[in-house]
């Protein structure tokens, strides 16, 4: 056994990728922000980062196939090819005993790696034994006494003891400098021995030209011509309701909506995005046209859809305020292209990649004041103070309308996103994976 590997990228290793936040059906990562950076980064392993080491992406055979262009059967997906590794059968004798700790932590023993790499730390088995482990936290957002997710103390305090149990037994690291900060207070690990993945706008956010190509998924849902954009769909921590709240008031100041009207609630139901009508002093989907809300998002929680919903129906902008299903990841640079601005007001994050995203696309963004959100943006943003209805108002306006601020905003957003790459990230990833490691070199 050796520690480390001085000379890398010169000593060639097993790594395992854990694979399973790319499969449907797998918790809900394969449509939330845990897959989208598992592809993100393992896509850019493939275009090179992980030359000369043998990487095997790990899945489950209970759920759906990954993409086949990151298998060893399909196409090559750049300089690293992949081998696929199959999780053995759970030994048990119903469908729960793969959730059995010592059943999940056998799965993983048995795989023939020097390490395993797990994009999200809640998936490594939490036992001792086998390939040394590597994991990834996101965020400490579920173990904040303050969190935005009330939970009963008890559910909280037996969450974070099994969070300690993997962390104790893996190399760590994080996302950001506020979760590594986070993961030093609440579970006692020195900053020093937590490793930096930052994520990075995917390639495909790159901004183009005026005329952003239309994804069929867009084209189907027919979005009205003027928009902001809302993301994380009806997560409390989002305060998207703040913004539907306020909605009445941004139609007022612009005309769209009587002053009577404006800032008050009126009952009714939501109305879809296709074929919206109302009775505006402008035609709905004119260039000039009111300012729509579109919320995007993965459907959470119901009793959150629920709330939202409910928020929408009884807004006197109800017409001009969107709920957007699960789009394609695909569809998304055009989703952010299209907008006239992102709203994002998140009061908890691990990163903030949305706000990068949408500045990759050449889209002004304004954003609450949040320290993770902070250490992705910098001043590349219009920053909101509160979410109170004028406040909010005055900013959605000023992001709008006035030509010099956008102007500003593209060109400082633009530059702040490239300012990331996953590309480096993976590099990252694997010499921290060499530099960690305890492995058997090949014969």
């Amino acid at each position: 056994m050796h520690a480390g590997c001085g000379n890398y990228p010169g000593c060639a290793m097993r790594i395992g990728l854990d694979a399973r936040p790319l499969q449907d059906g797998y918790k809900t990562h394969a449509h939330r922000g845990i897959g989208a950076f598992t592809r993100s980064l393992y896509e850019a392993i493939a275009r090179g980062a992980g030359k000369g080491d043998t990487l095997s992406l790990i899945v489950d055979p209970s759920y759906s196939a990954i993409d086949p262009a990151f298998s060893s059967t399909g196409a090559d997906h750049g300089a690293a090819a992949f081998e696929t590794i199959e999780l053995p059968p759970s030994g048990g004798v119903s469908p729960l005993s793969e959730r059995v700790p010592w059943e999940h932590g056998r799965r993983f023993r048995a795989l023939p790696c020097d390490a395993i790499y797990f994009p999200h730390f809640e998936d490594a088995p939490r036992q001792a034994g086998g390939p040394q482990r590597f994991v990834t936290v996101h965020d400490c957002i579920p173990f904040h006494d303050d969190g935005p997710y009330k939970r009963a103390a008890i559910l909280r305090s037996v969450r974070a003891l099994m969070a300690r149990r993997i962390l104790r037994g893996a190399q760590v690291a994080a996302i950001s400098r506020t979760t590594r900060n986070d993961l030093a207070r609440l579970f006692d690990i020195e900053p020093d021995e937590v490793a930096l993945l930052m994520p990075a706008p995917h390639p495909q956010f790159a901004a183009g030209g005026s005329d952003p190509p239309e994804h069929d998924a867009l084209l189907e849902l027919g979005l009205p011509a003027r928009y902001v954009l809302a993301t994380g769909g009806a997560d409390p921590r989002k305060r998207n309701r703040a913004l539907v709240r306020m909605w009445p008031r941004v139609l007022g100041d612009e005309g769209t909506l009587p002053e009577s009207a404006a800032g008050k609630s009126a009952g009714g139901t939501t109305r879809q995005v296709t074929g919206v009508t109302g009775d505006t002093t402008r035609e709905l989907d004119a260039p000039d046209g009111p300012l729509h809300l579109v919320i995007a998002g993965s459907p959470t929680r119901a009793e959150w859809e629920t709330e939202l919903r409910g928020e929408i129906e009884r807004s006197a902008a109800r017409v001009f305020i969107h709920r957007l299903p699960q789009l394609p990841f695909a569809a998304l640079p055009a989703l952010y292209q299209r907008a006239q601005a992102l709203a994002f007001l998140s009061t908890h994050e691990g990163f903030g990649l949305p706000p990068l995203e949408a500045m990759a696309c050449g889209t002004p963004v304004l954003a609450a004041r949040e320290p993770a959100v902070t250490e992705a943006v910098g001043d590349a943003v219009r920053w909101v103070e509160s979410v109170e209805e004028q406040e909010l108002a005055d900013a959605v306006r000023e992001v709008t309308r006035d030509a010099g601020l956008r102007a500003d905003l593209r060109a400082r957003g633009r530059e702040r996103a490239a300012l990331f790459s996953w590309d480096e990230t993976a590099r990252t990833l694997l010499t921290w994976i060499h530099a960690k490691a305890n492995y058997t070199s090949p014969s």
